[in-house]
């Protein structure tokens, strides 16, 4: 009985052990690659989100810009305009935002 005991132990043991062993090696096998391959997902959809996000920004920058050089724009070609009327003189400059007599970007 004694001898029927320790053999049962030892292979529950040792059947315990080859299942940790191989448990380890299919985590390595497969699931760490796996996991390897989500991240990389992840990282490029970030850096996709992040890409997107700024470019955004940047266009918003870009039309906060172009509106500021707009306005100095036309504050220079009013101060023009207005020294021009002080003086008598005819001021037949278009305004800065109209290029050939028609509007930016058309």
């Amino acid at each position: 009985m004694g001898l029927a005991s320790a053999i049962n132990t030892f292979t529950i043991i040792e059947t315990l052990e080859v299942a940790m062993v191989m448990a380890q090696w299919l985590r390595q096998k497969y699931l760490e690659p796996l996991k390897e391959r989500q991240r990389a997902e992840w990282r490029a959809e970030g850096i996709e989100a992040g890409r997107e996000e700024g470019l955004e920004a940047g266009r918003e920058e870009g039309r906060e810009e172009g509106r500021a050089e707009l306005i100095a724009e036309m504050k220079d070609w009013d101060s023009r305009r207005r020294e021009s009327e002080a003086r008598g003189e005819s001021f037949d400059e278009p305004p800065p935002y109209l290029q050939n007599g028609a509007p930016k970007g058309q």
